[in-house]
């Protein structure tokens, strides 16, 4: 049985290794897409194997759900808007600048093993120092699932950051975003038919509850803001394809308000902590599990909002 577990792993290391490759060095951007999705399959069945399921559920439905959805409809966007683009681009590279790119390329990765294999050498003897004091400190932390205390609680700083770095890319979009006419709403990607928008309104109410369900189990087990924003953002994505939702160039104020909603709460909560002396994300014990449930339940609505605005390139959506 263990030889069977082991030639499993072995074969999730070299297909990871080999995706990598076709991703990074096919020659059509369309296949190289794929090549990427699929990699990020294989890597969530890999972090299920490492028995962390938090990573797992975080990177099929981030990494290849909805990073993969962007980056075919950024794909399809550009191809409509200029045929054989990628064609070009490539022959360019294939005239003076591809050399210069493999080198760069071979040269990041030998810096990445080098900087990987550092780290590793210099861990401690044994990661139990870490897990020991995540397991003490659990009690006092609102959760009772360890990865949500460290990054709720614990490393809540993290966790900002990465709100932060979300904002700034959709107001970086709503910046530089210009509206082609391919995406003015004009045409529906997908044959909007009776039996598929029937299947869709089915559908969604059991999006919700898995939604609502992966943000309530995050306190206990795998699940939390992240898994279930991408999840409910799918509801958006599934009513543009379909052509339920129409991109616009023009966001309501509601829609900023929700974009910014999970920052808010999170940044209020830090500082109203701060100005009452507990300390900036320092949660009170008898009200972390509940404050920490806020800010995921706002971290949740705006995540899965701007997964629909950046799916759509749209400053808003509109039904149609």
């Amino acid at each position: 049985m263990i030889a069977v577990g082991v030639l499993i792993d072995v074969l999730l290391a070299l297909g990871l290794v080999w995706l990598g490759w076709r991703t990074l060095q096919h020659p059509q951007l369309f296949r190289a897409l794929v090549f990427f999705v699929v990699f990020g399959l294989v890597m969530a069945i890999s972090w299920a194997r490492l028995h962390a399921p938090d990573l797992a559920l975080v990177e099929a439905a981030v990494g290849a759900g909805l990073t993969g959805a962007l980056l075919l409809n950024t794909y399809r966007d550009l191809e409509r808007g200029h045929v054989n683009h990628w064609d070009e681009v490539r022959d360019d590279l294939d005239s003076y600048a591809r050399p210069v790119a493999q080198g760069f390329l071979l040269a990041s990765v030998l810096a990445l093993l080098t900087l990987l294999g550092w780290s590793l050498w210099h861990l401690p003897p044994s990661d139990l120092v870490v897990a020991a004091a995540v397991k003490e400190h659990l009690g006092v932390s609102g959760a009772s699932h360890p990865v949500t205390a460290v990054l709720l609680n614990f490393r809540g700083y993290d966790t900002l950051l990465e709100i932060v770095v979300l904002f700034i890319a959709i107001v970086g979009v709503w910046s530089f975003h210009v509206l082609s006419a391919i995406d003015d709403g004009s045409m529906l990607p997908l044959d909007s038919s009776e039996l598929l928008n029937s299947l869709v309104h089915r559908l969604v109410p059991l999006i919700i509850i898995v939604a609502s369900y992966l943000l309530w189990v995050g306190a206990h087990g795998p699940g939390g803001a992240f898994q279930a924003g991408a999840v409910l953002a799918s509801i958006g994505i599934i009513f543009s394809l379909t052509g339920s939702l129409a991109p616009t160039t023009q966001s309501t104020l509601g829609v900023r308000f929700f974009v910014a909603l999970g920052l808010l709460v999170f940044l209020g909560v830090g500082l109203t902590l701060l100005v009452v002396g507990e300390g900036f994300l320092h949660y009170p014990h008898e009200l972390a599990g509940a404050l920490i449930l806020t800010i995921e339940l706002a971290l949740m609505i705006s995540i899965a909002l701007v997964l629909v605005l950046l799916f759509n390139n749209a400053a808003g959506v509109r039904r149609r």
